[in-house]
């Protein structure tokens, strides 16, 4: 499932075609960007037996200790079943792990387990390399901006708290 390499250009005609076919943000053109760099993640992971979906529970139990179902779905962009069914293969891996929490006995945290925080370390530099491809289009200016921009957006619909940490709002 390899794909070629992003070609640079001097000038990105297309793109700049794409969005002036409407005012505001191209939809469509976000979409097939957040393909391209999904498909670039899943051609990292792909022979680790790790799934993206898995991978994006993985890196958020690294970055958080101890998340409720609710908030790792949220954070995952995973419905409630498909996490309980992504916990529950993390878990049979020994890479996560849950427990009751000590504070509130009617909740479950999840929890990477030293398995699962050695294999994101292991991992993550092919993630960030896999990522960097996809937008190495982008001068290292632009690439911040892009993330500054997204962060705003996200930020602004909730999905963000201020600090850039996922809040309980699910993105429709």
């Amino acid at each position: 499932m390899k794909r070629g390499k992003v070609q640079k250009s001097s000038q990105p005609r297309e793109a700049e075609v794409a969005t002036e076919r409407v005012q505001g943000v191209s939809i469509q053109l976000v979409k097939r960007t957040t393909q391209l760099i999904a498909d670039r993640v899943e051609d990292a992971l792909s022979g680790t037996g790790i799934t993206p979906e898995q991978w994006r529970v993985l890196i958020h139990l690294y970055e958080h200790r101890g998340c409720t179902m609710s908030e790792l779905a949220t954070a995952a962009s995973l419905t409630g079943p498909t996490l309980t069914r992504v916990v529950d293969q993390l878990t049979a891996s020994a890479l996560a792990y849950r427990n009751v929490d000590r504070m509130d006995r009617r909740r479950v945290l999840a929890y990477l387990s030293s398995r699962g925080h050695s294999l994101v370390r292991k991992l993550h530099p092919r993630v960030l390399e896999a990522e960097a491809e996809a937008v190495a289009v982008l001068s290292s200016t632009d690439a911040r901006e892009l993330n500054r921009i997204l962060g705003r957006i996200a930020i602004a619909s909730g999905v963000l708290d201020a600090n850039g940490r996922t809040s309980g709002v699910s993105p429709k």
